[in-house]
């Protein structure tokens, strides 16, 4: 047996074999064709696996971007597509693999990984729930209430993308996306293992806002994965997507930093549940994650106070620290429910409840 190594070109159908079995046994429908954006050639040296006569039988898949939160600029991995086939399980195999794309993120300038699952041994390590995000439901009869006039919804093509990029870099917590991720999603139509569709949304013909949406086959409501542009556009086409989608409800995830639009749809009648930002999130470097959102700090608390924001750490205990404030929680999974906020915590006054919750990420179509 060999390993954790990255997987080699030529071991892809392998690993192609693995995943599918593990996450796609009864199905025709193929891990690689749903992650383009994990599973290519340049993306190998993120693919760890052990091997073991010429066959992969344990993987961890990692993709890495740049992310905006608020205009700070931090380096996110996502994990996904976790595997190992059934005879080799309860060897460790995973979790060591886990902990090497952990070194590997870290050594490459990562402040925090997103994590597709909660998993026992994902919350070993110290991943948490995190972030205050609002699912919204509307039945159709609550999704026409919205207003509607002059507006249509036309499929995405690639004619579309440079509206779609900058639709989606207005966003206050965002993926940076690079145009290979537009371009995979353009050529796999899918997210979050399902066929996906994105809806342009226009208004006088004029493009405003767009919406990712699936519907699983055995489902009578359609999901809204991803939406950016003006909100006042996107509930407006709610009822559009959901009628196009054969749908009897449409849901959609809604960030902790567009209450506006959550607001607009309970109002319509949609119910609201609580919920976090998909998966876990594992804290990789507290203090450069907190150097790097020093402009945000300074928006919130002035630039005299965020510069005397500290953490430190001792053993388990994290310390935060701000103008004679301080805040001490245990452990990674603490330390990242009180950065990036839950439903379930309560955050503190003062300063530091101005500086925290940061703004949390959604996955929306980098996901993995």
């Amino acid at each position: 047996m060999t390993g954790p190594r990255p997987v080699r070109v030529e071991e892809l159908p392998s690993l192609r074999a693995l995943v599918n079995s593990v996450f796609l046994p009864d199905s025709a429908n193929d891990m690689f064709q749903f992650f383009p954006q994990l599973f290519n050639e340049q993306n190998c040296g993120n693919l760890l696996v052990f091997e073991e006569a010429g066959r992969v039988i344990s993987h961890v898949g990692r993709t890495q971007r740049w992310a905006s939160l608020a205009g700070s600029l931090v380096q996110v991995a996502c994990i996904g597509a976790v595997s190992t086939y059934p005879e080799y399980r309860n060897q460790h195999l995973a979790s060591t693999l886990l902990q090497s794309a952990c070194d590997q993120a870290i050594a490459a300038g990562v402040d925090f990984m997103m994590i597709s699952g909660g998993l026992g041994m994902y919350r070993r390590v110290g991943a948490a729930d995190v972030g205050r995000d609002h699912r919204v439901s509307l039945r159709l009869d609550d999704a026409r209430r919205l207003p509607r006039e002059d507006l249509s919804i036309a499929p995405f093509s690639e004619s579309d993308i440079e509206f779609c990029e900058r639709a989606y870099a207005r966003k206050s917590a965002r993926f940076v996306r690079t145009r290979d991720d537009w371009e995979w999603f353009l050529r796999s139509r899918s997210c979050m293992t399902h066929i996906a569709d994105l809806w342009v949304v226009r208004v006088d013909d004029v493009p405003c806002a767009y919406i990712a949406s699936y519907k699983p086959a055995d489902d009578s409501e359609v999901f809204v994965v991803e939406h950016a542009g003006d909100e006042t556009a996107v509930a407006g086409a709610l009822w559009n997507v959901a009628v196009q989608s054969g749908a009897d409800s449409i849901g959609i995830h809604v960030q902790a930093e567009e209450p506006y639009l959550r607001q607009r749809l309970v109002d319509a009648g949609g119910r609201p549940e609580t919920n976090h930002s998909m998966g876990t999130l594992l804290l990789l470097n507290i203090p450069q994650l907190i150097e790097r959102m020093r402009p945000w700090f300074e928006t919130r608390i002035g630039m005299k106070a965020a510069h005397d924001l500290r953490v430190t750490q001792d053993g388990e205990a994290v310390t935060f620290s701000v103008c004679g404030e301080s805040c001490t929680v245990s452990g990674k999974a603490a330390a990242a429910e009180f950065i990036f906020g839950n439903h379930d915590r309560a955050m503190p006054d003062g300063l530091l409840g101005r500086v925290f919750p940061i703004p949390g990420l959604w996955y929306g179509l980098n996901y993995v």
